[in-house]
């Protein structure tokens, strides 16, 4: 599955670990675009689960990798501070930002 944020421009690709192919606008390397690799099968065993690109670490630098994608988990309370809750991965801990930085 390949998702474009605006118009088809030019754009390279950066492989996550997770299986993701970020696009990002050469000059500026802003994130552009994103490729779900294998996206029918991964998905279809897990409906219900959203995720998040980071596009914007400036004021969480030590705890959100920008361009990486991230496990939203459901939390009703975040939602309503315009906030997301996200699974970090490599601590198995979660965490809330705001949703602008994705």
């Amino acid at each position: 599955m390949y998702v474009s944020f605006g118009p088809s421009q030019a754009a390279i690709s950066q492989e996550t670990v997770d299986g993701f192919l970020i696009r990002l606008q050469p000059d500026t390397k802003k994130v552009v675009g994103y490729t779900v690799l294998n996206f029918a099968e991964r998905f279809d065993k897990h409906p219900g689960r959203q995720f998040a690109v980071c596009i914007n670490n400036s004021d969480y630098p030590a705890s959100l990798e920008l361009h990486k994608i991230y496990r939203v988990l459901p939390d009703d309370d975040a939602a309503k501070d315009g906030d997301l809750r996200s699974l970090m991965k490599a601590a198995r801990i979660t965490c809330i930002q705001p949703s602008i930085l994705f």
